[in-house]
């Protein structure tokens, strides 16, 4: 009965819209989940990444048709781009899938989800597919339809190839990865040997900030830092993780590392010990903010702590693109989040708390160009080593070298149009 419960439940969160019919030609797929549109526009959903390349697309004259992953409800209306909603179609040719695999009646199992994407490909007609969180299903499609397709990396800095990726056939693979920075580059260059053609281009969305002459920007993103932090000497972005309150998944290197799912206690203690003199900006990661079904109650929990300490706030922190809330503090601590990665580009330090990041932990390696660099500290829990990192901040760098190697994103783009 328990089980009939929490099935009813999540089939209540689930949005069965089903735009397949209507889907029409267009020279480049766009495809993303909920989880990537972690900006606000005028009321809309706005993905920092896919949806930077989609207005490039349209700068230089071409079509896009943008399409929601599975049991999205960031469609239509309430995101920019229009997403398509596929929930329906996904939801039949997913129970299809599942009773392949249980009955064994089918070797290849995952026939109905890459029909499915054979459908969906037939309709658009691209000519080239942009995904990001590309599947195995996805892939087998667009090399049986002959269809370039680039995966848009949706993070920097990794050490090693994830998702199992290294050890996938190459027709369950993109054909093409659009990487951030060196370091993803030179990691997913073990790729190559499968037919995959690595890209590196500049940060789509990064950039807008980082160009000599400022783009215009929304006025939702020129929301002013909380008017109380100016009355302290510095202000520091606690920039949250997911993955440390239960929700790790396979992942079991994060499995019980925080209590409270959020931060260290470290961090309790140097917030109240900064009282007069920082200002502590949290920072929920998109994840966690757009699921808030999911993530509620540790959402209430930050907000309980906040209220209790008066020099802290999570509400700018977490709605202001990164970029915006990194123009205006000190420096960064965080667990482990990649966006030390943004935080370097705009010469803001890091410091890194997770211990899997130390010793021989699971991710010893993440961040090491960054440490190089003076960028990255990795710290253990110890007021004395927080203290610091604290004091010596901010501090002059030098421009931080991840971002180079980079090539233009439109030339990138034409080429793999056009051939």
């Amino acid at each position: 009965m328990r089980l009939f419960h929490a099935a009813a439940n999540r089939l209540k969160r689930i949005n069965f819209d089903d735009d397949l019919s209507r889907l029409t030609n267009a020279d480049v797929l766009l495809v993303c989940h909920d989880a990537d549109r972690g900006l606000t526009i005028g009321g809309k959903a706005y993905s920092p990444l896919l949806d930077s390349v989609r207005e490039r697309l349209e700068q230089a004259g071409r079509s896009s048709c943008v399409v929601a992953w599975q049991f999205s409800r960031l469609t239509g209306h309430r995101a920019h781009g229009s997403p398509h909603a596929l929930n329906r179609s996904y939801l039949v040719a997913t129970i299809l899938s599942h009773l392949n695999r249980q009955l064994g009646t089918h070797a290849d199992w995952r026939r109905p989800i890459t029909n499915l994407h054979l459908r969906i490909l037939d309709r658009v007609r691209p000519r080239l597919v942009i995904s990001i969180g590309s599947t195995f299903e996805l892939a087998m499609a667009c090399h049986q339809k002959g269809v370039r397709h680039a995966e848009l990396m949706h993070g920097m800095g990794y050490t090693f190839v994830p998702w199992g990726w290294d050890n996938f056939p190459t027709e369950a693979l993109p054909t093409d990865l659009l990487t951030l920075d060196g370091k993803s580059t030179e990691v997913f260059g073990a790729l190559v040997g499968k037919g995959v053609m690595i890209h590196q281009i500049p940060h789509p969305f990064l950039e807008r900030f980082l160009d000599s002459v400022p783009k215009a920007m929304p006025e939702e993103w020129r929301v002013a830092v909380p008017s109380v932090s100016n009355a302290y000497a510095k202000r520091v972005l606690v920039a949250l993780s997911w993955g440390y309150a239960g929700d790790h998944g396979t992942d079991t290197a994060l499995a019980g590392i925080l209590d409270n799912g959020l931060f260290p206690d470290v961090v309790r203690q140097m917030i109240e010990e900064t009282s007069s003199s920082v200002f502590w900006c949290f920072r929920l990661h998109p994840v966690q903010l757009r699921d808030r079904n999911k993530y509620g109650q540790l959402i209430e929990r930050l907000n309980a702590f906040c209220h209790t300490h008066e020099n802290t706030e999570w509400n700018w922190g977490s709605q202001v693109p990164l970029p915006v809330a990194l123009q205006n503090v000190s420096g960064v601590v965080t667990m482990s989040s990649m966006s030390c990665y943004d935080a370097a580009a705009m010469h803001v330090p890091s410091l890194a708390l997770c211990p899997t990041l130390r010793g021989d932990g699971k991710y010893r390696d993440m961040f090491s160009d960054l440490v190089d660099e003076g960028y990255v500290t990795k710290a253990n829990w110890s007021t004395d080593s927080f203290r610091k990192w604290l004091d010596n901040i901010p501090r002059t760098l030098k421009s931080a070298s991840w971002q180079r190697g980079s090539r233009d994103l439109d030339s990138v783009l034409k080429e793999l149009i056009d051939g």
